[in-house]
């Protein structure tokens, strides 16, 4: 029975001190917040790209267009957004959307993409990624 206290008790303490490397190795990287909320602002944009088209029967060319329907929130139109600069751009048959860290390596360590499709795209490195990069996982 002691044995299997001590075992236990090894085990509980072992597992604590994985998850608190874990935890100081997330809230040491600031740029994973950033990250994961410009993955929300893309899917904001995205699902108010298809409300607008919806609405109007083709999307929306701006971001302010989005907002002054009323469909995104003021702080996303100026395309500045949590340590990430977003864009938005027609093309045939849709739209595209990219959003690139202002300081690459700082304030972000992915670009992403997305269009019409509602697929997230990132890059891990510098350049924009693109319809071709991988998917966010």
């Amino acid at each position: 029975m002691r044995l299997r206290r001590s075992t236990l008790k090894l085990s509980a303490v072992a597992t604590i001190a994985c998850c608190s490397l874990a935890c100081v190795r997330f809230a040491s990287d600031n740029r994973l917040p950033s990250e994961l909320a410009t993955i929300r602002s893309i899917r904001s944009i995205s699902a108010a790209e298809l409300q607008y088209f919806l609405q109007n029967n083709k999307y929306a060319d701006t971001l302010a267009t989005l907002s002054s329907a009323g469909l995104i929130p003021s702080t996303l139109a100026s395309g500045d957004k949590d340590r990430y600069v977003f864009t938005l751009a027609l093309k045939p048959g849709g739209f595209a959307i990219q959003a690139a860290p202002k300081l690459f390596g700082s304030t972000g360590g992915r670009t992403f993409y997305s269009d019409q499709d509602g697929v997230i795209r990132q890059n891990l490195g510098p350049e924009p990624a693109t319809e071709n990069s991988p998917e966010v996982k």
